[in-house]
């Protein structure tokens, strides 16, 4: 089997504009097509968004046609569509102005749901309906056919990319034979002062943020993994940016991009072929306009009408850093060996020799690690922010294990096993370093580190003749004292284990240290399994309570006083964003020092201001579009020649911009019909409020106007 064309469907506009439809079978037996005609209306091209929501992120679109089947054998495809998978049947539109040369219009996947057949002789119409594809990502978790299994930090981009190659597949329409049009274009310029704002920087690609954000840990530790649609909607919101399929391109553009659009000299573009792996420079970029002039090539029709949307009193946005897990384990290293990190399946301490997972599968292939205070475990956790009664809480479960029988074999007695174990935090900040040793109680930071603090010791229980009963569990539950300033986390430790002989004298028993135990000969394992409970786990507490929520609020307040009338505008719940810790904290990419930064708060919306948290400027940038209201524009709009007007095009009515909404575009009239929304910023009388919830209120707040 083949991917084959199966039928070709043409017709011209009543602008002459051509349009040729192709239907492909991706399991196909055989090469015939065949080019029934289409009904009168060619086809209509619907954008969904959400009703009076500027900021509606993913826009699925979806493209219906009638098709008259003249032969039993169209007849038998038809069929074949409506009991075939979703995926195996795909279409492509493409567009010319001269019958010649063709371009990619849209692309996406056929439904089985076609209208009942009629019972009438040939010719026979069938009402077809496909999707671009972003609609039945609800419906996929975004792990499947992608891979992301090792908790890693992907591009913003790279998600997008992930999903649209390898769970819509329609990226075949842009390779082989007929590479048309660009796979993706991206118009979004909030950038921060370490990644510049520069025509071939994408935003997008130097972003990145860990996957886990949006993966949750039963008690199990079964990975429970998001839909694909709400990882890639949640960026959207993010970024305060769409997404759609329109002329050929997936297609990101931030919805305040439209302002003051008219000149391409400050809106950069970025394109991406198919092949680009969104992890680097795109294949072209530079600056461009997307708004066009209604009046000439483009004529409103009568019967349109004005509305308004309300204007906005507050704007809400809450970023969730997560879980008790807000201080993610990002990456570790044995024996002091900085050569050679590895990567945890979560938060797991394979503190000596390795650990096992679910207690069922062995890791702990080249684990022979960490039995002194020169080999030591060292995890990084991360960069930290010292706020006002910030602490750090340790509570882990350690386990004793063997594997089968281990060594030494003493066969006459009874063994014990004696475990010296040693953990403390590093905190590297700007200029100092401070540590704070882990043991059950309440830790003080240190100013020098002159060793381990005196080892914490513990014993297993009595092993059996066989030595097989070797899983022994004991508890560590430590909690520092106020964090004293900003830095980069570690955890570091280190492990002895030793034999005891049990002999009896005189009818009672004593211990005898005997032998310390070796990594790579001796099957045993000393280690903290994975974290999945809200009481445990390396935790950031505020208060001693545990500190996840963000809280930014933008007030309009002109004249400085909050207005009583209007709407609240509530985004969501963001899992990423920009904050010292979190699982969904955005790294960037710093030009300068060509590394990653964990935390940066110098985000502005094209190239201005003084920078801030990305969140923070996200509900700027949603009351500046709405703090005077914002006009609604319902009506048609027809394109009178062979002009272009792709959905992610704005236009200019009565002098002001719009952007459409839930539109839909019949191909025959060449003629858009719907709603479009005004972008007009305004960033008078603002007020910005940023706070965190720990759950006994909201502290930390700091409110500042913006002019």
């Amino acid at each position: 089997m083949a991917r084959e064309k199966k039928f070709e469907l043409s017709f011209s506009s009543d602008s002459s504009v051509y349009y040729r439809l192709e239907i492909y079978d991706n399991e196909a037996t055989n090469n015939t097509y065949y080019s029934p005609d289409l009904s009168s209306r060619g086809f209509d091209l619907t954008y969904q968004t959400e009703d009076e929501d500027r900021f509606t992120g993913l826009i699925p679109s979806e493209l219906v046609f009638d098709m008259l089947i003249t032969s039993n054998a169209q007849q038998s495809l038809i069929n074949d569509i409506k009991a075939s998978v979703y995926g195996r049947w795909q279409i492509g539109v493409y567009r010319s102005d001269d019958d010649s040369t063709y371009n990619l219009f849209w692309c996406g996947n056929l439904l089985n749901d076609i209208s009942p057949e009629q019972d009438v002789a040939y010719p026979r119409e069938f009402s077809l309906t496909a999707v671009c594809g972003l609609s039945n990502l609800q419906d996929i978790k975004f792990n499947e056919g992608v891979g992301y299994d090792e908790p890693s930090s992907f591009t913003c981009l790279q998600y997008f990319r992930n999903a649209f190659t390898l769970q819509i597949n329609t990226d075949t329409f842009f390779s082989g034979s007929k590479p048309f049009g660009k796979f993706m274009r991206t118009f979004v310029d909030w950038t921060t002062d370490t990644m510049t704002h520069q025509a071939d920087r994408d935003p997008l690609v130097y972003s990145r943020f860990n996957f886990m954000a949006f993966v949750e840990l039963g008690n199990d530790g079964i990975k429970e993994y998001a839909t694909t649609f709400e990882l890639l909607d949640s960026i959207c919101k993010t970024f305060g940016m769409r997404v759609f399929f329109s002329n050929g391109s997936w297609v990101f553009v931030q919805v305040n991009y439209y302002d003051n659009w008219t000149s391409g000299n400050t809106h950069f573009f970025r394109t991406y072929n198919v092949g680009n792996a969104a992890t680097g420079a795109p294949d072209t970029s530079g600056s461009t306009s997307s708004v066009v002039q209604e009046g000439t090539n483009y004529k409103r029709l009568g019967g349109a009408d004005f509305d308004y949307l309300a204007v906005l009193k507050e704007v809400r946005a809450n970023y969730d850093r997560l879980q008790t897990f807000n201080l993610p384990f990002l990456s570790y290293i044995n024996n002091s060996d900085t050569g050679t990190t590895f990567t945890p399946n979560f938060n797991e301490i394979p503190l000596w020799n390795g650990y096992r997972y679910n207690n069922l599968t062995f890791s702990g292939t080249g684990y022979d690690i960490n039995n002194s205070k020169t080999d030591k475990y060292v995890a990084d956790l991360g960069n930290i922010v010292a706020t006002t009664n910030s602490t750090l809480r340790f509570n882990r479960d350690f386990k004793i294990q063997g594997l089968d029988t281990f060594l030494p074999t003493i066969s006459d007695t009874q063994n014990i096993l004696q475990i010296k174990l040693q953990l403390k935090f590093k905190l590297v900040g700007a200029s100092e370093t401070k540590y704070a040793f882990i043991r059950n109680g309440t830790e003080a930071w240190h100013d020098i580190d002159v060793d381990f603090a005196n080892s914490l010791t513990f014993e297993s229980l009595v092993l059996n003749a066989n030595n097989l009963n070797s899983n022994f569990t004991f508890n560590i539950n430590c909690e520092t004292l106020t964090i004293p300033f900003d830095g980069n986390l570690f955890l570091e430790g280190y492990a002895a284990i030793y034999y005891n002989n049990y002999v009896n004298a005189l009818g009672s028993a004593f211990a005898v240290q005997v032998v310390e135990a070796t990594t790579d000969s001796d099957n045993i394992l000393c280690y903290s399994p994975p974290v999945y409970s809200q009481n445990g786990g390396v935790q950031y507490l505020v208060d001693g309570e545990l500190s996840n929520l963000e809280i930014y609020r933008a007030t309009n307040a002109p004249g400085g006083t909050a207005i009583s009338t209007g709407v609240t505008y509530e985004v969501p719940d963001l899992l990423v964003g920009s904050s010292p810790n979190g699982i969904g904290r955005i790294e960037v990419y710093n030009f300068t020092t060509s590394a990653w930064e964990s935390f940066n708060t110098t985000w502005k919306a094209f190239n201005a201001g003084t920078g801030t948290r990305i969140t923070q400027l996200l509900v700027e940038q949603i009351l500046k579009g709405q703090n005077v209201g914002a006009r609604t524009f319902n009506g048609a709009i027809k394109i009178t020649d062979k002009s272009l007007l792709p959905y992610y095009y704005g236009i200019v009515i009565d002098g002001s911009s719009f952007v459409p909404y839930q539109c839909t575009f019949n191909a025959q009239q060449d003629t858009w019909s719907g709603e479009w929304y005004e972008i007009n910023l305004n960033s008078t009388g603002q007020t910005i409020s940023v706070g965190v919830d720990t759950g006994l209120g909201i502290d930390n707040v700091v409110s500042t106007p913006s002019l």
